[in-house]
């Protein structure tokens, strides 16, 4: 009985002292817990202070007195996250960022930041150059021959400096397709042993192209209209029978279906509706410089060829926010607005000619001033980046 005390005593004092040199290291995971804990609600608290100053700011700096109107700028009150791996470049320098509710916040903030830094933008640069410019403006548009074929017009007077012709569309429409259809037409006829290539925002980054194409690794739940649109389709094909490879532009995060897409809640004259994550300044910024990416690493390989790059006009025209032609060489780019005609904008937007004018004018977008009633406006390269466009075709309404 005696052996079995011992042994137990031994036991127990081994325990004890076994406990004594893990208490410390309790205590240390306890107060490590408690720190953690601590710097998680300092760090969301500090988000939502940030989250907050950066709303008012952008609020504070939307204040629009005629004849200034913004152009797709809006406040955002709230996020949602639909999908987590869409949105992680836009914090992958902030490691710290785990939880959900503090990466929205971060997002919010951001957002906010660069709607402010836009409206700012626009109320400092974009109107004024344009107000002082108006009557130089009326005149070049005045002045510009309204010649029965404007895109013929455009390939004959492009400089030989140009190797970036920007092509900006209005989404939605045929005749803007089948205009780029005798564009590259009249380019290669133009140029017929310089090597082209067409990019555009309609395909994936990093997809050539080609009729038939099953090898291109497509992320789940991604989707891009330019291989399921007909009228797209025909653009492709047509480049492609005049030897000019097409390559896509859009990062694959932005190519997410719309019903996966994660979206802002802006404030449109007091109304808070949904944006979707690509129209976002967030996301209009990082889609642009990917573009921006894409296009250098080919320029690379490829300094000879003229690069024609056709995608939506708030991406190229040159004082849009985060401009992609806006990052080039002025006098190697050229900047050619594609638009429906006044009949065609009034008849899809329900409104009136008078109000379809303003509609995605790249003058009047920003100013509600000046007389522009011309199908075919052209700008020299000191107005170019004040008008937006170095040029701006209106097409003719198709027969029904």
């Amino acid at each position: 009985m005696k052996k079995y005390f011992s042994l137990f005593f031994i036991l127990l004092m081994t325990a004890a002292a076994h406990a004594q040199k893990l208490g410390p290291a309790l205590e240390t995971a306890q107060l490590a817990r408690q720190v953690a804990s601590q710097s998680a609600a300092q760090l969301s608290q500090q988000l939502e202070r940030g989250a907050q100053a950066a709303l008012e700011q952008a609020r504070a700096a939307k204040i629009e007195t005629y004849p200034y109107i913004s152009h797709n700028i809006a406040p955002a009150v709230g996020v949602q996250v639909l999908s987590g791996w869409q949105v992680e470049p836009l914090y992958q320098d902030r490691p710290e960022l785990k939880d959900v509710g503090d990466i929205s916040l971060y997002l919010i903030r951001q957002e906010n930041r660069l709607v402010a830094q836009e409206m700012e933008r626009q109320k400092n640069h974009v109107w004024p150059q344009l107000g002082s410019n108006i009557k130089q403006l009326e005149q070049a548009a005045a002045n510009t021959p309204q010649v029965a074929d404007p895109l013929h017009y455009v390939v004959q007077h492009l400089s030989p400096s140009v190797n970036t012709l920007f092509v900006g569309e209005l989404h939605g429409y045929p005749e803007i397709k089948q205009a780029m259809n005798r564009l590259l037409v009249q380019l290669r006829r133009q140029q017929p042993n310089r090597p082209i290539i067409l990019f555009t925002e309609f395909l994936p980054k990093d997809f050539v192209w080609k009729e038939k194409n099953s090898s291109f690794k497509w992320q789940p739940g991604c989707r891009k209209v330019g291989l399921e649109n007909n009228d797209f389709l025909a653009v492709w094909k047509q480049a492609q029978e005049l030897n000019i490879p097409t390559v896509g532009l859009e990062p694959m995060r932005s190519c997410l279906d719309r019903r996966l897409c994660s979206f802002f809640l802006s404030v449109f004259n007091e109304d808070i509706s949904p944006r979707s994550f690509n129209i976002s300044s967030s996301g209009i910024k990082y889609r642009n410089e990917k573009f921006v990416e894409t296009l250098q690493q080919y320029r690379e390989n490829n300094p000879e060829a003229l690069f024609v790059v056709y995608a939506g006009t708030s991406h190229v025209e040159y004082h849009k926010f985060s401009s992609v032609a806006a990052q080039f060489k002025p006098q190697e780019t050229f900047v050619l607005s594609l638009s429906p005609s006044v009949k065609r904008l009034a008849q899809r937007l329900g409104e009136d000619k008078e109000t379809a004018q303003y509609s995605y004018h790249p003058i009047r977008q920003f100013i509600q001033v000046g007389n522009f009633p011309q199908d075919f406006l052209y700008f020299d390269k000191g107005l170019a980046p004040i008008a937006g466009v170095d040029a701006l075709i209106r097409l003719e309404t198709p027969k029904e």
